[in-house]
């Protein structure tokens, strides 16, 4: 009897130390990275400026390119940049395209379904930005990282 109760202790020890390995890992899950294009003449950007570009409040870089946002359609990067950077919730931002469609007939940025499709449309846009897992930039030149955001 003494030796089922100890089996059973050793098991719970056992999970408990598995959960809490989880909930390290879920905390330090990832980076997503705002990208733009490699000839951007932006290197860095705060925040807030990412924020102005992306929700369309400035609509050309300082060199005159006319800015060019891709989104996704969902993921964890994405769901980082709304709550850390856009401060923003998924139906929040779906309000703000409608209500700015509405008031200035500008469409939301278009929208794909993975990083290599941001990518793309990034490094083929001088004016583009989104975002994308940070691993995923690893060995490209066609873009570059503005803003990082750990998640």
């Amino acid at each position: 009897m003494n030796r089922t109760h100890r089996i059973n202790s050793n098991s719970l020890w056992g999970m408990i130390f598995i959960l809490l390995s989880l909930g390290a890992f879920e905390a330090s899950a990832g980076t997503a990275v705002v990208i733009v294009n490699k000839n951007n003449p932006v290197a860095n950007m705060s925040g807030t400026e990412v924020k102005s570009y992306f929700l369309k409040s400035r609509k050309i870089w300082p060199d005159g390119e006319k800015v060019r946002q891709i989104d996704q359609k969902y993921g964890v990067e994405r769901d980082a940049f709304l709550k850390q950077v856009l401060k923003l919730s998924d139906q929040d931002l779906v309000r703000y395209w409608v209500e700015k469609q509405y008031a200035t007939a500008e469409p939301p940025p278009m929208q794909v379904d993975s990083d290599s499709a941001v990518m793309k449309f990034v490094g083929a846009f001088k004016g583009g930005i989104g975002v994308v897992n940070k691993t995923s930039i690893d060995g490209t030149d066609t873009v570059k990282t503005v803003l990082e955001i750990e998640f």
